[in-house]
């Protein structure tokens, strides 16, 4: 053992006697359960204002400590243990966003792991992004760093083929649970109904953010797991941190990309019995992504960004050639070579019948041999 571990696990014990204290407070906690906090505004729960009041200045400091404990309890894989004491820190620290995503983390990600069916390992994974979507956000509303964590569960663990050997299975899940409050096709549904109350109430899809979102890309099967990470992207994205917002950014057009690519229709009937997740492209967002990718990159200063817009609308370009719809793939192409300076472009057959061309334009942005042309 380490002369740190050492340290950590003799001052662990020293406030043992104080967490004894919060334990058998906290179970008397059910003479405040008829108190109704008002989440929408961001109140805490009343156990987590009980806790505080209760431990006072001693919270930042036995928060601290534990937080020290769980990294080696991470390390040392004691997921279980991990877990415990997760749960007692987000209760300490209920305003601290890394908290929320650390636990979230290690539900959906680790302890998951450790399940020996699919269907207890959807129950982790749901453990976790319900413990973002339904405490972490509804304590510290629209606070984007744990919408982004949501965002990422829905767009890498749930929706991308490959990231998981039980990744249909988790599919199949979320879309037949979402379904019953979504159109036969995905759609939003009508503004002040009693379905859109439920959407919001279940899943916190508030109709209008659906609305301007799909103002921005056009109609959406809101039954696919892209379309949630990009719903997540984009209230991470309205926060405008400094900090957060080329991520949240990254993650809305990345999530656009595969619906119009890879998964943005549901085929079939979920509520039907013995129905098989399937989906396919939805090549209608195609241009309008384009289009946001497009706008992005005059909003930062970023070669990824650049490289996305390229490659993006080499494959747009493709694809319309491919449905004899020459006129709209050379727009897009030409507003490519109308972005950039300083590199003789070929021909449009010439750009999308070889990838060559293609990689040789996103080197010449990585060293800085073409120039962005400011919009007028």
């Amino acid at each position: 053992m380490t002369h740190t571990n050492k340290t950590i696990k003799i001052i662990s014990s020293a406030i043992f006697a104080i967490i004894l204290l919060y334990a058998i407070c906290y179970s008397s906690l059910s003479i405040f359960t008829e108190r109704k906090q008002n989440y929408s505004q961001g109140a805490e729960s009343s156990e987590i204002a009980y806790s505080s009041a209760l431990l006072g200045g001693f919270k930042g400091v036995i928060a601290d400590i534990l937080w020290l404990r769980l990294t080696d309890l991470q390390s040392e894989h004691k997921l279980l243990e991990l877990l415990e004491l997760s749960e007692l820190v987000t209760q300490l620290e209920p305003h601290i966003a890394e908290v929320w995503t650390f636990h979230a983390w290690n539900l959906s990600y680790n302890i998951s792991l450790l399940a020996t069916n699919k269907e207890d390992k959807w129950n982790w994974i749901k453990k976790g992004f319900e413990l973002l979507r339904d405490k972490g956000l509804e304590i510290n509303p629209n606070n984007p760093v744990i919408a982004l964590e949501l965002a990422w569960i829905f767009q890498h663990k749930i929706g991308t083929k490959g990231a998981d050997k039980n990744g249909n299975y988790y599919r199949t899940q979320w879309v037949c649970e979402i379904s019953p409050y979504l159109g036969p096709n995905g759609e939003i549904p009508v503004e002040n109904s009693i379905t859109s109350s439920e959407l919001e109430l279940y899943f916190k899809l508030n109709v209008q953010i659906m609305q301007e979102i799909e103002n921005q890309f056009g109609k959406l099967d809101w039954r696919t797991p892209y379309a949630y990470s990009l719903y997540w992207g984009w209230i991470a994205k309205k926060a405008n941190n400094k900090d957060t917002i080329l991520r949240s950014t990254r993650m809305i057009y990345s999530s656009a990309t595969k619906l119009a690519l890879d998964a943005g229709k549901i085929i079939g009937n979920p509520l039907e019995e013995n129905w098989v997740y399937s989906t396919a492209p939805d090549f209608s967002l195609l241009e309008k992504t384009c289009t946001y990718i497009y706008d992005c990159m005059y909003n930062f200063d970023s070669p990824g960004i650049k490289h996305m817009f390229a490659g993006f609308t080499w494959t747009c370009c493709n694809y319309f050639i491919s449905q004899n719809k020459t006129k709209e793939a050379q727009a897009l192409y030409t507003r490519l070579c109308n972005s950039f300076s300083g590199y003789d472009f070929p021909t449009l057959d010439d750009f999308i019948g070889n990838s060559a061309e293609l990689e040789a334009f996103t080197y010449a942005i990585d060293e800085n041999f073409v120039t962005l042309i400011q919009q007028k």
